[in-house]
């Protein structure tokens, strides 16, 4: 069965060497697999935090200048990296269709990474048929 596992990965054959290689010199594959991924999630959030600034501060340039829809590439290459090219949605493996605002664009226009998830399709629409504050701003239309 962790063959299986193993192979359900995807790995290609030279990193399964590797780390076969590392293994068979007493290395815990698990911790070192564990620092791996703590650091990769530690320098997407930094990253996120940085572009959050950035853009904060070119709101601040532009005071009373409402922001483009337009996500700009370096935020979506960075939501690709932190959630590949499914749906952020926890055990959802659709493709991603659309980049939902956590924070609704039209109440608070902004790009900010630490508020964007990418979404398939039937979770975007979940998202906005749920946000309370959207259907009681539309009621008071």
């Amino acid at each position: 069965e962790k063959v299986e596992q193993f192979e359900e990965l995807g790995l290609s054959p030279h990193i399964k060497q590797r780390l076969l290689s590392l293994r068979n010199t007493g290395l815990d594959l698990n911790q070192l697999m564990e620092e791996f991924l703590n650091q990769r999630e530690q320098r997407i959030q930094q990253e996120k935090q940085t572009l959050a600034q950035e853009l904060k501060e070119k709101e601040n340039k532009k005071e009373g200048i409402l922001p483009s829809r337009y996500i700009p590439q370096k935020i979506k290459r960075l939501l690709k990296q932190e959630y590949g090219e499914k749906c952020a949605q926890e055990h959802c493996t659709n493709k991603v269709i659309n980049i939902h605002h956590t924070r609704r664009f039209g109440l608070t226009p902004s790009h900010n990474p630490l508020f964007l998830a990418p979404l398939c399709t039937q979770h975007h629409e979940i998202a906005h048929t749920v946000d309370v504050r959207v259907v009681e701003h539309r009621r008071r239309l």
